[in-house]
């Protein structure tokens, strides 16, 4: 008898479970774990999934429904990538759906659309449609079909359902559900010469054949230009008319006659932009005792925390590490905490790997980015993956080096929306999956990887000096209350601080000034009333972006028109409070008319390439003085940057988290680091009205012992990671009362298993976004805690409290190891 076959699919949704669909006998032989098949999902919809498992037994509580189809004859997803999966979905407790729809581009993820076809042959029909469902009958009657989202616009609305199910219910219409491959390979056209002209005296044969034809003449002439001595290169066409500026209809005539021959081919969408050089890294003697000491850690089987200072010279060691990678035939990832960095980076990483290298991050295009999948997964000349965190998910499957570097930086953690994974700590797993290689790279390291050195669970490298002859830069604090106290302040600029930058600048140096802070103004408050402007769906005051003259919500979107007068009591005193970086490149053009200035921050970097030509004109000194939020900090690598300023170090030092001073410490650390990293010593200023803060002395000294002695005292004497583990529960409802009912009812049941170490609930720092209501627990694990066991009594506690009636619309967020 032959077995029936059926298969576990993951659904690019958020769905709690894999489904399990019989196989049809026509399709057996075709099935592969990885690759995608069409499946039915509910009453009419059709999508893409995964195959997660192929196996014999029926599911026990429904009857499976048929694959529709199979896409793939090849996986997609690798077996490791999978296994992969199912760990992020395990251990940040959410969704394997989640995971993959995180993993794959969306030109990836197939859907149906629904088709609308009109029904001819119903009697009296157009006497029992009202006005709208005639004009949409009409408009089907002239196109055949159409869409929900060309109904929309027909209708110039959104919502179209009602009309939908009410021309169905009258017989007019009748719908089907339609899939679509959204990738498309991108071809262009390539003319070529034919074989038997493929030689000088070809060449001037074919001029004799259109000595009648000038225009044809010319194009002829301007391919012989652009082919040169190769007489088989391929010219692409569009360059030729482009750069010669052809009469597309002459090339047609010499391809008409069998003069030129064209062919359509499949190109790359991103190609590198050098070709890797044969060059060399030569290491300092301290680079190859760190490489040495890397390769020991490696050899014992550990991973590998390399603490360097900035500019100590990482990247080399990197390279060196990666090019021993590759040698061996395996593939590299070499992680960064944000697109901003990876265009600098890539620029030195080309001159060594060439076509082996790519960069995958969320700034391209989908069709880009599945090119890119597809490119790992079959041209096996492409080694190395350069990107942000996302990388991590891609299709592996020989992996042999994964280097995180600015391992400490809280970009690595993903927010929003699931999975919350911490790529710093699942790089670990995905390593031990490949029997891979780890390194962690910082010039200043998380309090947990720190740990995990000095346990001996890290091998542990010390590269603290910079490379050649480069010094660390001098830091100064500047104690803003004397400053003001002495009428020494230019706006929110010390004195001291203005005097450096006219001093740099007069030498034609460059300036970087910090303030994590984007926008011009935070609050707008009336001094007569005491209202301030805030969000209609969040509770938190709109930031005032002059730029566009409006207020907006840094949360939700919501903006509003600069008021000129309170929306309260009507007077015209309102006055701004605090300082964002649009308001920094204002008044420093006031300071400075003759400076280039530029700013780097979300708003002025949504562009694809906007950061890549920020960098580019700072690199080629087309900007003096760059400001900037914490984008500004992270890995930059100028040549010429003189000063560095960070106009309000209380911001951090003041932020309500227990991570506050250690992320205090590593953003000035690291901002600083930007200063003076070749011959010239550099100079950093850091403004603050708390000048004897024992953490700004820490920065001033560069003495890191004692931010970690201090930090990890702190810690273990109130229980927070690294001597604990934390699961964060946040509830979100729409009504206040009820979400304080349903956060009592949850805490009963989580006392009970975790007593003391539930904080909550409690109302976070901004209680209401999006017009939901929020109350968030932390829940301290032991160190002697099983994980397992204790996500299964929270699922447990969350499940009985959604079981309750009048708590089933609470939405619940579980974070593990929130960041």
């Amino acid at each position: 008898m032959e077995l029936t076959y059926f298969v576990d699919v993951i659904l690019p949704l958020s769905a709690p479970n894999t489904y399990t669909y019989r196989v049809p006998r026509d399709m057996v032989n075709s099935l592969v774990r990885g690759a995608r098949v069409l499946v039915s999902f509910g009453s009419t919809k059709i999508y893409s999934a995964v195959i997660a498992k192929i196996h014999h037994k029926a599911p026990e509580h429904y009857t499976a429904k048929y694959l529709d189809a199979i896409i793939d004859s090849e996986p997609v997803i690798t077996d490791l990538q999978m296994d992969f999966i199912f760990w992020i979905s395990d251990y940040y407790q959410c969704y394997p759906g989640e995971v993959l729809l995180a993993s794959l581009p969306a030109s990836m993820r197939l859907a149906s659309e629904t088709i609308i076809l009109p029904v001819f042959d119903n009697p009296d029909l157009e006497s029992r449609l009202d006005d709208t469902e005639f004009k949409i009958y009409d408009a089907l009657l002239q196109a055949k079909r159409m869409n929900l989202s060309e109904v929309g616009a027909l209708l110039g609305k959104k919502q179209v359902y009602p009309h939908i199910r009410a021309m169905l219910e009258k017989g007019a219409i009748e719908i089907e559900e339609e899939v679509k491959d959204k990738y498309k390979p991108l071809i262009k056209k390539f003319l070529s010469l034919p074989v038997p002209y493929q030689s000088e005296e070809g060449i001037n044969a074919l001029f004799e054949q259109v000595q009648r034809a000038p225009k044809q003449a010319d194009a002829l002439l301007a391919f012989s230009a652009a082919m040169g001595n190769d007489f088989s290169k391929r010219i692409e066409r569009s360059v030729l008319t482009k750069k010669y500026n052809l009469n597309a209809a002459a090339i047609k005539g010499l391809v008409d006659k069998g003069l030129l021959k064209q062919k359509e081919i499949a190109v790359d969408r991103i190609l590198p932009n050098h070709q890797a050089l044969d060059a060399e890294i030569n290491l300092s003697s301290e680079q190859q005792r760190a490489f040495n000491e890397i390769k020991d850690g490696f050899a014992a089987d550990k991973p590998t925390l390399l603490h360097g200072v900035t500019g100590s010279g990482k990247t080399e060691i990197y390279i060196k590490l990666i090019e021993e990678c590759l040698a061996s035939g395996q593939q590299a990832l070499y992680l960064v905490p944000e697109i901003a960095l990876t265009s600098q980076l890539t620029l030195r990483l080309e001159k060594y790997f060439g076509s082996k290298l790519r960069v995958y991050h969320s700034r391209f295009s989908q069709h880009e980015r599945t090119e890119i999948w597809y490119k790992l997964i079959h041209d096996k000349d492409v080694q190395l993956i350069v990107g942000a965190r996302s990388c991590m998910l891609m299709p592996f499957e020989n992996l042999g080096l994964i280097i995180v570097d600015e391992e400490h930086d809280s970009s690595y953690k993903q927010q929003h929306p699931a999975p919350r994974y911490l790529a710093r700590d699942a790089a670990n797993y995905l390593a031990h999956l490949h029997k891979a290689k780890v390194l962690f790279g910082s010039a200043t390291p998380s309090l947990e990887s720190f740990r995990n050195a000095k346990q001996g669970k890290f091998a542990y490298v010390s590269l603290l000096q910079r490379f050649g002859q480069a010094s660390l830069p001098v830091i100064e604090i500047i104690d803003l209350k004397i400053a003001q106290k002495k009428g020494q302040m230019h706006g929110d600029f010390s004195k001291a601080l203005v005097d450096k930058i006219a001093q740099v600048l007069e030498n034609k140096e460059q300036v970087i000034l910090f303030q994590n802070r984007r926008g011009y103004s935070p609050r707008w408050i009336c001094t007569t009333c005491s209202w301030i402007a805030e969000c209609k769906n969040c509770d938190i005051s709109l930031t005032f972006h002059k730029g566009q003259n409006a207020m907006r919500c840094h949360y939700c979107g919501y903006s509003l028109p600069a008021p000129r007068k309170c929306l309260a009591c009507g007077s015209d005193h309102l006055k701004m409070m605090g300082f964002g970086t649009e308001k920094i490149e204002e008044d420093l053009s006031e300071l400075f008319p003759d400076a280039r200035i530029a700013r780097m921050d979300h708003d002025t970097t949504r562009g694809k390439h906007a950061y890549q030509q920020l960098i580019h004109d700072f690199q080629e000194g087309n900007i003096d003085v760059l400001v900037g939020t914490q984008m500004v900090t992270k890995g930059l690598d100028f040549d010429r940057v003189a000063l560095v300023g960070v106009l309000s170090a209380d911001q951090m030092l003041s932020f309500p988290d227990f991570r506050a001073q250690e992320r205090a410490f590593q953003l000035m650390t690291q901002v600083a680091g930007r200063a003076g990293r070749r011959e010239k010593q550099g100079r950093v200023y850091i403004q603050s009205y708390q000048s004897e803060h024992w953490l700004l002395e820490a920065v001033r000294t560069g003495d890191w012992k004692k931010m970690y002695q201090m930090e990890l005292a702190d810690r273990q004497t109130f229980s927070y990671p690294p001597y604990c583990r934390m699961i964060k529960l946040s509830l979100k409802h729409k009504d206040q009362s009820k979400l304080e009912h349903a956060a009592r009812y949850l805490a009963t049941g989580l006392q009970q298993g975790f007593k003391e170490y539930v904080l909550g609930p409690e109302y976070p720092g901004v209680p209401r976004v999006k017009n939901q209501y929020i109350m968030e627990f932390i829940i301290k694990l032991q160190p002697k805690t099983n994980l397992a066991k204790a996500k299964a009594f929270i699922k447990q506690c969350s499940d009985l409290m959604l079981q309750e009636k009048e708590y089933r619309s609470v939405r619940v967020i579980v974070d593990v190891d929130p960041y």
